[in-house]
């Protein structure tokens, strides 16, 4: 990687030096962070200072709004596979709700929206961020995922 790149951001700030990260389970550190949410720079800026862990160099065949849509699209298509989604669908032939539901926002409505959309034994995928929620809980050994 050199100056002038174009890059893509992985945002998680993963921790390589606790019980997790030494392991490869980075996730699931309790000092896991996110670029633009954890300190006060990067994000959503003009100008951000990032891990070099997080940079990815974009190919010069991938557009500008290709490369901005890497990161979303990755978070999406991890939750599918985690929830094991073959195939997209409203509803289950019975109407009687969705076998996947996938919250990626971080949003506590999102999360209550997709709880009410999936069928009796149907799952939630949780990958959103929670920014907001209260930091003295570990919500990681709280939300039951697949």
């Amino acid at each position: 990687m050199k100056v002038g790149d174009r890059v893509s951001i992985q945002p998680l700030i993963l921790p390589r030096d606790d019980y997790y990260g030494r392991r490869g389970l980075y996730h699931l550190s309790p000092r896991m962070g996110c670029d633009g949410l954890s300190w006060a720079w990067g994000g959503m800026g003009e100008l951000a200072v990032v891990n070099d862990y997080n940079l990815a160099v974009v190919p010069n065949g991938v557009s500008d709004i290709q490369a901005v849509m890497i990161e979303p699209a990755a978070v999406a298509v991890y939750a599918a596979d985690r929830g094991g989604v073959q195939t997209i669908k409203d509803m289950t032939e019975e109407a009687v709700g969705v076998d996947v539901a996938m919250e990626c926002v971080g949003l506590e409505a999102s999360l209550n929206t997709c709880v009410n959309a999936v069928r009796n034994q149907g799952k939630v995928v949780k990958q959103g961020f929670d920014a907001l929620l209260d930091k003295s809980v570990n919500h990681m050994k709280i939300l039951v995922t697949v």
